[in-house]
């Protein structure tokens, strides 16, 4: 706002514009913050889900880190560990608290799809599944390259989010255990239980 600032009604006005617009900007860093921390969840879950179907597909825990490599090698062209040397991410860090939504939704997209497949094609064997695993992973990417979108590999890593995710995660453990505790007391509308059953 342009205007002599050493007037009362200028300087009042341009303190409550930059006051609105600094609030403005952190509600939408807290949405974006919200979004990107729902998509690292889904991703959780999208590799738990695969993680039992790819045990049924015969992937022995042991090799259980061979076998997430694949997905990562086929979708970045890159080993996790590689990932977070080339992106600067702290050793101890988890990578995927690292990232941004785009590559998160990538990850969870080529998640589900390699789930989808090993049910889907009945895959028995430990190197047909980390097989699949690398083929699928190599398909999403090459959706992504078709679309020219930015690769993976070459996003920004993102300020960790690791915080979030375990304030989510116990508050949702602490809602649960809440929940289970209700459906365990007795209602007023619950019939009483006769001298019998006591």
């Amino acid at each position: 706002m342009n205007g002599d600032p050493r007037k009362a009604e200028i300087a009042a006005a341009q303190v409550y514009f930059a006051i609105s617009t600094r609030a403005h900007e952190m509600h939408q860093l807290r949405a974006a913050q919200e979004e990107r921390l729902e998509t690292r969840l889904k991703v959780s879950e999208s590799f738990k889900l695969l993680a039992e179907t790819a045990a049924g597909a015969g992937v022995l825990s042991e090799n259980f880190g061979l076998f997430v490599d694949a997905g990562y090698m086929g979708l970045h062209h890159h080993t996790r560990d590689e990932l977070k040397a080339k992106k600067g991410i702290p050793e101890k860090e988890d990578y995927l608290d690292n990232v941004g939504r785009a590559e998160l939704s990538a990850i969870d997209f080529k998640n589900v799809q390699t789930d989808e497949k090993l049910r889907r094609d009945q895959v028995a064997e430990e190197d047909q599944a980390i097989a699949t695993h690398h083929y699928v992973g190599d398909q999403v990417r090459k959706a992504l390259e078709a679309i020219n979108a930015p690769m993976p590999e070459t996003l920004p890593p993102a300020p960790s989010i690791r915080k979030m995710v375990e304030e989510r995660r116990r508050a949702t453990k602490k809602r649960k255990v809440k929940e289970a505790k209700q459906s365990q007391q007795p209602s007023l509308l619950d019939e009483p239980k006769s001298t019998e059953e006591q």
